[in-house]
């Protein structure tokens, strides 16, 4: 394809050039703007999709010393989250007979599911810019927001394969940790019910709901102490994780409403789950001081989590 130098672009290149911050030339050119039609992949969500960007490319210095900045439009909103964070890219191609490498990296700030910005690229050319062929065969970019990063490996041409990763081995989940007094302890009667949370996953501003069963119950180390170990249970977490959580640490608070009084929960715990699978909560424990054997008549407990 033969991109042709465009009459009275010479202005609008110095502009595009500055921004880039390369450094100023005496001549700098714009050729034609092109299209690539690429098929991209990312990883590890191993998502395929179809991408059209508009290259527009610019030619500034002279001799050995010139370089191409190309700019390119927006790529397809992939993210479900807002993106805030930073973005790589490397993009392999032909000027003519000569192959170069340009690369870049900017900002990628998008919303949910909006497309996401793609700064200009440079390389190194030495040739004509007169009348170049100018051919992208691969571009690849690495996005990183909220401490995810993704992979996007695009590849000319519309009948691509990409090769099927090789799964990462799912890690042995923790287990769910059980309810029991502590030797000696007297155990009383369990009570139970199901709690409504509406909950956001904040590293990548997911809502989600989570209505687990929860389980309370407390004990003595002997009849007749006022002091009551309580011990709190709460099913699984949704599984909502689009990576592996290897040696997480999880930190959970939790504050009840126990005979009129608030009591406030705490726990730790590591976790081992694969992907989008669930997370077991670990046992929260805390205590109160009463001489009562039952405690809230109607059993009823408010809960938050944090």
């Amino acid at each position: 394809m033969t991109k042709r130098l465009a009459a009275g672009a010479v202005s609008a290149a110095v502009v595009a050039v500055g921004v880039t911050g390369l450094s100023t030339s005496p001549a700098a050119a714009a050729a034609d703007p092109f299209t690539v039609e690429f098929t991209c992949n990312t990883l590890p969500f191993n998502k395929q999709f179809t991408w059209e960007p508009t290259v527009t490319p610019t030619f500034t210095g002279s001799g050995a010393t010139q370089k191409i900045v190309l700019a390119m439009s927006d790529m397809p909103g992939l993210s479900p989250a807002p993106l805030n964070g930073t973005i790589t890219g490397a993009l392999t191609l032909t000027v003519g007979d000569a192959p170069v490498a340009a690369t870049g990296n900017g900002t990628a700030v998008a919303a949910g599911n909006a497309p996401i910005p793609v700064m200009p690229m440079s390389g190194d050319y030495a040739g004509s810019t007169a009348d170049p062929e100018i051919e992208i065969t691969k571009a690849d970019f690495v996005v990183t927001s909220s401490g995810v990063v993704v992979d996007i490996n695009c590849e000319k041409g519309d009948d691509v394969v990409f090769p099927t990763p090789t799964p990462t081995p799912t890690p042995t989940p923790t287990p769910t940790p059980t309810q029991k007094p502590e030797d000696g302890e007297k155990e009383g009667v369990p009570a139970e019910g199901t709690a409504k949370f509406t909950c956001t996953l904040e590293t990548l501003g997911s809502p989600f709901t989570y209505d687990p069963k929860v389980t309370m119950s407390g004990s003595r180390a002997k009849a007749g102490d006022s002091k009551v170990n309580l011990r709190a249970t709460f099913t699984d977490i949704p599984g909502l994780a689009p990576l592996p959580i290897e040696n997480g640490t999880m930190k959970i608070n939790a504050s009840a409403l126990i005979g009129g009084k608030k009591v406030n929960f705490s726990s730790t715990s590591t976790v081992n789950v694969a992907t989008k699978a669930k997370v077991p909560v670990p046992t929260l424990k805390s205590s109160i001081t009463t001489d009562e054997d039952a405690v809230g008549g109607d059993h009823r407990v408010q809960v938050r989590l944090r």
